[in-house]
């Protein structure tokens, strides 16, 4: 067991730099980095505020960036969607944030207050990307390895953003958190970036988190993520590798930090189980991912559920692909 004193962010200033403390107290004694993919990182963490700026000089996004601080080679970087296709703000998602850098890669978080049409979010990550790029020079970010990602119907947007920017995008991979499709949680607006009945119209490599009470209806009687637009919809449409693994006991709520966790329980399903070992395994997971594109022998990390925090279920589909799997984005 140990203590994590989270950062928290003022919502009321544009840019804020931090120093992110943490205190790991370990029972077992300290653990060096990399002994155990689900061992809490050790690196010191940079916070950052602000927001990206379209083209037409309107802000499109405003963000909060965790950045690691490493010698040598630039941190992989992992740019994602908070819920309800970016309108959480991204305060939700702090600690989980926070422990992804401490793990060795920046974790860069999306949200906006405003819900224009899917169509208008996704082209607007083309904007958002580029600005970050170009903009967050100062740290030691490795932007030849990006990947993108988000949190529920976060996914949709990101999802959206691929159609039109592969091949061209300079992400390599997806990480994506319990994802939604769609602009409403029945589906019953016609707007959906994955088919029910075909791939997508490209392939990437792709890591799917999901949890077992995900479809499961909440106090308002309906499920955060429906199953027919959520998860299974996401990995049957993959055209790319896919590595799914499933928290059987563990619900859509459980990414947040705890007293945003707390507000959705009216809403979603939860569960009573501890949240900071499922966080462990979706940091290390997708650490392991990561990794994986980048050369390293991580994939049983992937499925060796034995070795996992929490109890899961693994699935995988190469859709074709064999390893060792290639980066990027194909359009097909």
């Amino acid at each position: 067991s140990y203590s994590f004193c989270t950062l928290l962010i003022p919502q009321t200033m544009n840019t804020l730099h931090y120093t992110l403390l943490s205190v790991l107290a370990l029972t077992q004694g300290v653990l060096s980095q990399g002994t155990d993919p689900f061992a809490p990182g050790l690196h010191e963490v940079t916070a950052v505020r602000g927001k990206t700026t379209a083209s037409d000089g309107n802000v499109s996004w405003e963000y909060v960036g965790m950045v690691p601080k490493l010698v040598g080679e630039g941190a992989p970087v992992y740019v994602w969607v908070t819920g309800f296709g970016g309108v959480a703000p991204s305060s939700m998602y702090t600690e989980l944030s926070g422990m992804m850098a401490m793990k060795g890669f920046v974790s860069i978080v999306l949200w906006r207050e405003s819900i224009p049409e899917p169509r208008i979010d996704g082209l607007s990550l083309v904007d958002a990307v580029a600005w970050l790029r170009k903009n967050m020079t100062e740290y030691n970010i490795n932007w030849g390895r990006l990947f993108i990602g988000g949190h529920s119907a976060g996914n949709h947007v990101w999802c959206d953003y691929l159609t039109d920017a592969c091949p061209t995008t300079p992400v390599i991979g997806v990480i994506m958190m319990d994802p939604v499709d769609g602009y409403d949680p029945e589906g019953i607006i016609d707007n959906f970036c994955t088919s029910e009945t075909a791939k997508l119209p490209y392939a990437i490599p792709g890591l799917l988190l999901s949890t077992g009470l995900d479809p499961a209806p909440g106090p308002s009687g309906t499920a955060c993520a429906p199953e027919k637009i959520s998860n299974w919809r996401f990995y049957n449409a993959w055209a790319g590798p896919i590595w799914m693994v499933n928290a059987t006991g563990y619900s859509h709520l459980d990414v947040l930090d705890p007293e945003s966790e707390k507000g959705g329980v009216f809403v979603c399903a939860s569960d009573d189980l501890p949240k900071i070992p499922y966080k462990h395994q979706v940091v290390g997971l997708a650490y392991a991912f990561i990794s994986l594109l980048n050369g390293k022998p991580t994939e049983s990390i992937l499925t060796n559920t034995s070795a996992m925090p929490v109890a899961s279920i693994s699935y995988h589909n190469a859709n074709g692909y064999v390893p060792p799997f290639t980066p990027g984005c194909k359009q097909l």
